[in-house]
């Protein structure tokens, strides 16, 4: 592949299928250190997108940002073209958090709730269902996520995948049209790794929802990424898997250090 396939903050080369969220000349300090210099990427609607990058280069920040958790100093956050993140009011971020999904690095389930229970969180706190409705509304994602007989479990008694699942369901109770990953391969053996993708894959093929994962693990990116943003020095390079296999930027060689497959 063309090395012009990788994309890079200064000027996008082409899309190859329609973004859903496009990201503009992002600038964010964290006291005296800069994070993002200029970041400029876009993410593609109902494919798994993965975020890239070393240790401090911002991928949790930038995931953040895309969750209203975070505003950055300058640019732009444009959900389907015209909804700009980074100028919306309380409320409006109120709205928009309503279509997406978070699962949070640990799974971030509260110790003292049932698994049950901290999947029906979301649906308490911001739909009208009745209990019943919300019985019903976490069989169904229990279901597909894999989770069967830990409804009266604490987070404390499931194992690592398990875990994961658990947030996984959480954070599609709400059938969100965008789901924010981040880092759900940490702490996980290579055969639950393998387990979690599948698992990640299987929710994007049949659900349809534009993923973004925050992620340090090379080979499943390669694996199961529609596109990949990689963030260096403050920048962003994107593009397909392949792209970044017949590169000519010494800094994605420089990452990659034979990771590359």
């Amino acid at each position: 592949m063309e090395p012009s396939k990788i994309e890079s903050s200064s000027g996008p080369a082409g899309v190859v299928s329609p973004v859903h969220i496009e990201v503009e000349g992002l600038r964010f300090n964290r006291g005296e250190r800069p994070i993002f210099r200029d970041v400029s990427c876009g993410f593609l609607r109902d494919r798994i997108n993965v975020i890239l990058g070393g240790s401090g280069s911002g991928k949790t920040t930038l995931l953040r940002m895309l969750g209203c958790l975070l505003r950055p100093d300058s640019g732009a956050i444009r959900v389907d073209d015209d909804l700009d993140l980074t100028r919306l009011g309380s409320s409006e971020i109120k709205a928009y958090r309503r279509h997406v999904g978070m699962m949070f690095q640990g799974g971030a389930l509260l110790d003292s709730m049932s698994v049950f229970d901290n999947a029906a969180l979301p649906l308490r706190e911001h739909s009208p269902l009745d209990e019943a409705e919300i019985a019903r509304e976490i069989r169904h994602v229990f279901d597909s996520v894999g989770l069967d007989g830990v409804d009266d479990l604490l987070p404390a008694e499931l194992s690592g995948g398990m875990k994961k699942r658990a947030a996984l369901a959480r954070a599609l109770v709400t059938a969100p049209d965008i789901l924010l990953c981040d880092e759900p391969f940490s702490g996980l053996d290579p055969a639950t790794v393998r387990l979690v993708e599948s698992l990640l894959v299987d929710v994007n093929e049949r659900l349809g929802v534009t993923m973004v994962i925050a992620s340090h693990h090379v080979a499943s990116t390669f694996r199961m990424a529609g596109r990949i943003v990689l963030l260096v020095e403050g920048e962003a390079l994107s593009g397909a898997p392949d792209a970044f296999r017949d590169h000519a930027d010494p800094r994605v060689e420089e990452f990659f250090a034979g990771d590359l497959v």
